[in-house]
């Protein structure tokens, strides 16, 4: 069998699957490789772990995912969330469930 592979300028895009931005909801994070989605990313992760929505027990502070929802709703981004109840360590801090 042979298979010859061609050029092709349209997008590929199967819902909920293909190219996906993730980012942080935390306004104070910078995040070294944040890049502004172009319109092929149709796709924002929006990672967060527990304890930043809960820093004191029954205290919920929804501020910044509510803030990080709008921005990327207002660029047309479908939004997805991820929030961990693990500690995160790519961020090289615990900020698990307490």
């Amino acid at each position: 069998m042979i298979t010859h592979i061609t050029s092709n300028e349209t997008l590929l895009l199967n819902k909920g699957m293909g190219w996906v931005m993730h980012t942080s909801i935390e306004k104070t994070y910078i995040d070294d490789n944040a890049f502004i989605p172009n319109d092929k990313i149709q796709v924002v992760a929006l990672l967060s772990s527990w304890a930043k929505l809960e820093p004191i027990e029954g205290t919920f502070d929804f501020q910044d995912l509510d803030d990080a929802v709008e921005h990327w709703s207002r660029l047309g981004k479908e939004i997805h969330l991820r929030i961990s109840t693990d500690p995160m360590i790519y961020r090289q801090e615990a900020c698990g469930v307490l």
